[in-house]
C-alpha cells in the first residue's frame, strides 16, 4: 500500500499536481475483528483508517455489511415521502395514481441505486424489514388506509412487491446490461453470482447482445424524411408514390415470434425474414431496412434512385443521428451507404394503415410470416436489453398474482 501511495505521489509531483491527504480516507476491508496494519503516509502525513467511505454515492464499510448504505437509502426515502406528504392528506391532495407514480418512479429508483453491487444483503432479514418498512410507509400514503392494514393486503390493493424483490430485480437488470455489454465476470458466489443462478435469464443472454460501443457516422450519402409521407397524401387522403424504385417494409411480432416483410412492385419482391424469438417490434422493423438494403445492393443497380418506405418513426430516427450503440442499426447504416455510393437512395416515413398497397403488402407479409415462416440463421438479432426488462418484470407481476 505505501508503495502505491509513494507511486501516486510522485506521479502527481512530476505533473504538477498534489493530493489533499485531509480529504483522503483509508478503509481496510476485512472480517476480522483486529487487524494490526501499519498506517500508510502520503505527502508526510500518516494516513487513518475509517470504517466507512462514500463512494460513487454507496457506502462502504469495512466488513462490509452495507448495514450503512442501507440506513442512509432508507433515510433519504423517508425524506422523500414527507417532503410529498405534504401535498395530500387522507381526505384532500393528490390522487392515489399520482402518489403511486411517485412512489414507482421517484422513491423505488431513489432505494435501489447501485443495487447490483449490494444486493446480497438482501439475504439478511434484518436488512429486508429495514427496506421493507419503507415501502409499507408509502403504500399507507398511497391508500389513506389504517396503520393497522397488513402490509400483504396493501401489496395485492396496488398490485405491488415488497421493496426487498424489487431492488433484486434491479439488480438482476443491471447485471443482464452488463452482460450484454461484455462487461460482466461471473462468479459462482457473491454479487456476481445472480446470472449464474437464473437458468432462464442466462440462456437468453446466451445469443449475445444488440448493444455495443460508440459508432459515428457523420457523412451519410442517403437521407431520411420522417415527413415524407404526410407531404404525399392528398386532398383525399390517396398515396401518391414517389417516382423510382419504391420498396416497402415491416416488422411484426406475435406472441413470441417476431418477423419482418419486404415488398416491392417493380421488382416483383415480396420477402419474409425469420427472426429470434427475443426480437423486439423495434428490432423486426430495423431488420426489415437492413435486409431491404442488402437485397437492392444483391441486384447491383448503378444510377437509380430509390426509395425505402417504412411506416415506423421510431425505426427510422436511430438512422438519423451521428451516433450509434447498436449493432443492427450499425449493420442497417453501413448496407444503405453501401447502395447511395452508387445510387441516389433516400429512406423515408409512410403512414401505416392509411390504405397504402405497398405498406398493406409488407405488413401482410410480416404478419403471416409469425405463424408460418421458421427463424433463421441468416438474420440475426442480438437481444436488446428492453426484451430482458420486459422479461424480467413480467415474471415480477407473475409473483405478485402468485403471492
Amino acid at each position: 500500500m505505501q508503495n502505491a501511495l509513494d507511486y501516486v505521489q510522485q506521479w502527481c509531483t512530476s505533473h504538477g499536481l498534489r493530493v489533499s491527504p485531509s480529504k483522503t480516507e483509508l478503509v481496510l476491508f476485512t472480517s476480522r475483528r483486529r487487524c494490526v496494519v501499519r498506517p500508510p503516509s502520503i505527502y508526510d502525513t500518516v494516513l487513518g483508517f475509517s470504517n466507512e467511505v462514500k463512494y460513487l454515492g454507496v457506502w462502504l464499510d469495512r466488513r462490509p455489511s452495507w448495514k450503512k448504505h442501507i440506513t442512509m437509502q432508507t433515510n433519504k426515502f423517508i425524506m422523500t415521502y414527507w417532503a410529498c406528504r405534504r401535498m395530500f392528506g387522507n381526505t384532500w391532495g393528490l390522487r392515489p395514481r399520482i402518489l403511486k407514480w411517485i412512489y414507482t418512479a421517484i422513491m423505488l429508483p431513489q432505494l435501489a441505486y447501485a443495487a447490483v453491487v449490494w444486493w446480497t444483503a438482501m439475504s439478511k432479514a434484518c436488512h429486508r424489514k429495514t427496506v421493507d418498512r419503507t415501502g409499507r410507509l408509502a403504500m399507507l400514503g398511497i391508500t389513506r388506509a389504517l396503520r393497522t392494514t397488513p402490509t400483504s393486503a396493501l401489496e395485492a390493493l396496488l398490485f405491488l412487491q415488497p421493496p426487498h424483490l424489487h431492488i433484486k430485480e434491479v439488480a438482476l437488470i443491471s447485471a443482464a446490461r452488463l452482460r450484454l455489454q461484455d462487461r460482466w465476470k461471473e462468479a459462482s458466489s457473491g454479487h456476481a453470482a445472480m446470472l449464474t443462478a437464473d437458468s432462464d435469464l442466462r440462456g437468453l443472454l446466451s445469443w449475445g447482445g444488440d448493444a455495443c460501443g460508440p459508432r459515428w457516422h457523420f457523412q451519410k450519402s442517403f437521407k431520411v424524411n420522417l415527413g415524407y409521407g404526410a407531404t404525399q397524401l392528398g386532398s383525399d387522403r390517396k398515396w401518391t408514390p414517389p417516382k423510382g424504385l419504391v420498396w416497402y417494409t415491416d416488422g411484426s411480432r406475435i406472441g413470441n415470434r417476431a418477423r419482418a416483410g419486404i415488398w416491392s412492385e417493380g421488382p416483383s419482391i415480396p420477402r419474409v425474414l425469420g427472426l429470434d424469438p427475443h426480437t423486439t417490434v423495434l428490432q423486426a422493423e430495423l431488420a426489415a431496412l437492413k435486409a431491404c438494403a442488402r437485397e437492392i445492393l444483391g441486384r447491383g443497380g448503378r444510377g437509380k434512385k430509390i426509395y425505402i418506405c417504412s411506416d415506423s418513426r421510431r425505426a427510422l430516427r436511430p438512422l438519423l443521428k451521428n451516433e450509434s450503440c447498436s449493432r443492427l442499426v450499425n449493420d442497417c447504416t453501413e448496407l444503405m451507404e453501401r447502395v447511395a455510393s452508387h445510387n441516389q437512395l433516400e429512406v423515408v416515413w409512410i403512414p401505416g394503415h392509411a390504405g397504402i398497397l405497398g405498406n398493406m403488402k409488407a405488413d401482410e407479409l410480416a404478419k403471416r410470416g409469425c405463424l408460418e415462416v421458421a427463424p433463421t440463421e441468416e438474420n440475426p438479432v442480438g437481444v436488446h436489453i428492453d426484451f430482458v426488462k420486459d422479461m424480467i418484470w413480467k415474471r415480477a407481476e407473475r409473483g405478485v398474482v402468485e403471492r
